[in-house]
């Protein structure tokens, strides 16, 4: 008589398999019973590329894997195999790169993921589509240029818009990262508006220099546990690094390359460690005394 596992066993065992060895393992899978196939099929679009992605600089093969998996994606959605359920349900970290991807393909995912809770946008131009979709997102964690989100297309390439800090996607947002160019930001609309976020926890700007909005924010973020500013190694560090230390949840770190930054976010949305758990790390020691 053959022997039958309990079907929570099963599941766990496929489900803990496909956590372990990755996405390509998930196809072959998805042949092997209809049971096993609605328990996998979710992780195959759990962390979704649209668009290129460049893990590893030298290695074409990644950015074909998100090529296709983002036509994959298209082609669900497109023929009405998945109902928009399942994609509120189960796609929930997405990274968005708009550089050499259709920007009508881009606004059709993007349309369909409404439940998305973790998002990172790479060379983004203004463009109302793009925003229409994002804005209304249940957002927890947002990594992009929201100048460029928010801005008006123009002949200008990088035409910077007003932020609309009370749109929807701000109402749940615990971990923002942002991408501007601080000198191109009205500080006291900004401060203003960050401080207006009601579950802002984590923020990181990417500046070199002090800059008045870091203590505006401060100041003004009561609810703030970590304030990140990410340096280019190259530039000298001494006196940001003193001015920053004189408040407990500020910190400097090295910026990242863009694609080390790409790799640091697949690295959160797969649940290991990040920046924000570095930064996190790092503050804890230094109010320990470990580190001065």
């Amino acid at each position: 008589m053959a022997a039958f596992l309990p079907p929570e066993l099963e599941r766990d065992i496929f489900e803990l398999f496909v956590e372990s060895s990755g996405t390509k393992s998930i196809p072959p899978l998805l042949c092997v019973a209809r049971r096993v196939k609605l328990w996998v099929e979710p992780f195959l679009y759990r962390i979704t590329f649209v668009g290129p992605t460049r893990f590893e600089p030298k290695n074409a093969e990644k950015t074909e894997n998100a090529l296709l998996q983002a036509e994959v994606l298209l082609v669900a959605i497109q023929d009405g195999r998945l109902p928009p359920s399942f994609f509120d349900a189960h796609v929930q970290h997405v990274f968005v790169d708009s550089r050499g991807y259709p920007i009508p393909s881009r606004d059709t995912i993007l349309a369909a993921l409404t439940g998305t809770t973790d998002l990172f946008l790479l060379n983004i131009l203004a463009a109302p589509s793009l925003l229409a979709h994002v804005r209304h997102m249940p957002l927890r964690r947002l990594q992009a240029n929201l100048g460029s989100l928010f801005g008006v297309p123009t002949d200008r390439a990088n035409s910077v818009g007003t932020v609309d800090f009370s749109a929807p996607m701000f109402a749940r947002l615990t971990h923002l990262a942002v991408f501007d160019d601080l000198r191109e930001c009205p500080t006291a609309e900004w401060a203003a508006g960050l401080a207006s976020l009601p579950a802002l926890t984590h923020l990181s700007f990417e500046h070199n220099w002090e800059h008045p909005l870091f203590w505006e924010v401060l100041d003004g973020c009561a609810a703030l546990r970590v304030f990140v500013v990410l340096v280019d190694p190259e530039f000298e560090q001494v006196a940001l690094r003193t001015a920053l230390e004189r408040d407990e949840r500020a910190v400097m770190m090295e910026d990242h390359k863009t694609y080390e930054g790409e790799k640091d976010w697949y690295r959160g949305a797969r649940g290991s460690d990040d920046y924000w758990e570095r930064a996190e790390r790092l503050l804890r020691e230094r109010r320990s005394g470990e580190r001065r």
